[in-house]
C-alpha cells in the first residue's frame, strides 16, 4: 500500500504509477496559484499555440479537453471545448465551455482574438490598405511602387482581405 503523490490517499497500485486515478495524475501537472483571473494553468506539456497535451488510454489529448471530462462530464460529439478565459493553458473547469466549431469561431471574432490585419503576419499594413483603397493610381502601378504581389493589392483593393477596414474605408469597385 502507498500513497497517492498528489491526494495522499492511500492506494494499491496495479502499475508503477504514483497516482490514485487519473483525476490525480492530471490535477498533478496543474498550477492553482495562478494569478492570472484564477486560472489554473497546466504545466505540462504544452504544443502548438500553447494548450497543454495529456496522454490518456494510449492517446494525446488537449489538456483542456480532458479537464472538462474529468471534473465536468462529457464532451458531445462533433463539440469543442472553449476558453471563457482565452487562456491556451488554462484548464479550469469554471473557465471551460462546450460548444460548435462555428460558435467557437464567433467567440474568437467577437472577442476580436482572431489573428488578423497586421497580427496576422501580414506584408500589407493598415495604412498601405487604406492609401490603396483612397489612391486613384492604377493597382499594377501600386503594386510595382511598394513591392507587392499585384494579387495581394487585388485582394486588399477589392475588400476580399482586411475585410475588417470595409466599413472604414470602402473597397474599390473592380473594372476588370
Amino acid at each position: 500500500m502507498i500513497h497517492c503523490a498528489q491526494c495522499r490517499t492511500p492506494f494499491q497500485p496495479r502499475t508503477m504509477s504514483r497516482f490514485c486515478s487519473v483525476k490525480c495524475r492530471f490535477l498533478s501537472k496543474v498550477n492553482f496559484s495562478s494569478v492570472k483571473g484564477g486560472c489554473w494553468i497546466w504545466t505540462g506539456t504544452r504544443h502548438g499555440k500553447g494548450y497543454g497535451h495529456f496522454r490518456l488510454k494510449g492517446r494525446i489529448e488537449k489538456a483542456h479537453r480532458v479537464a472538462y471530462q474529468l471534473l465536468v462530464g462529457p464532451i458531445a460529439p462533433g463539440n469543442d471545448v472553449c476558453h471563457k478565459c482565452d487562456t491556451p493553458s488554462c484548464v479550469n473547469p469554471k473557465h471551460l465551455w462546450t460548444g460548435s466549431d462555428n460558435e467557437n469561431r464567433e467567440d474568437r471574432q467577437q472577442k476580436r482574438n482572431q489573428a488578423r490585419g497586421e497580427r496576422n503576419h501580414a506584408k500589407l499594413t493598415e495604412k498601405i490598405v487604406i492609401d490603396l483603397r483612397l489612391s486613384r493610381e492604377p493597382l499594377k502601378t501600386f503594386a510595382r511602387r511598394n513591392h507587392l504581389n499585384i494579387s495581394t493589392i487585388r485582394h486588399a483593393a477589392f475588400g476580399r482581405s482586411w475585410r475588417y477596414l470595409n466599413s472604414l474605408v470602402p473597397p474599390k469597385i473592380p473594372v476588370e
